[in-house]
């Protein structure tokens, strides 16, 4: 994989070389959580970071990103987790506990990924 980062750090493709000696160097695009905002504010912040790209002379496309990913949280196996309710009944530990409660909400988290570069140029938190 080395040999071809290297090679493609030469590329005549601009964006290729680009990207690769941004990997061969460790230089990294940032990764600003922005889970807390609302999606407007979200794509907001998206569309600012492409313009900034933009202006430095970098296609957008290939330089900024919005990533979401959802965690599914507790789930049963099978017949999950019993607890004995009373002589005879038992419940799932999700129906009396509020901790297991707190842990079955799934959790999405978004990430703004861009250039090192233009942090300074996008508005804090």
């Amino acid at each position: 994989l080395m040999y071809h980062l290297q090679r493609w750090c030469k590329s005549e493709d601009e964006i290729l070389s680009d990207l690769c000696c941004r990997y061969r160097d460790r230089n990294l695009f940032k990764a600003q959580d922005i889970s807390h905002h609302n999606l407007a504010k979200r794509e907001t912040l998206y569309r600012i970071a492409q313009a900034e790209i933009a202006k430095d002379g970098q296609p957008p496309d290939y330089y900024v990103g919005l990533q979401c990913a959802t965690t599914r949280g507790y789930t049963l196996y099978q017949r999950g987790i019993q607890i004995q309710a009373d002589q005879t009944n038992s419940v799932e530990i999700s129906e009396v506990s509020p901790l297991v409660q707190t842990l079955i909400q799934p959790l999405q988290r978004a990430w703004l990924i861009y250039p090192r570069e233009i942090q300074a140029r996008l508005p804090n938190d």
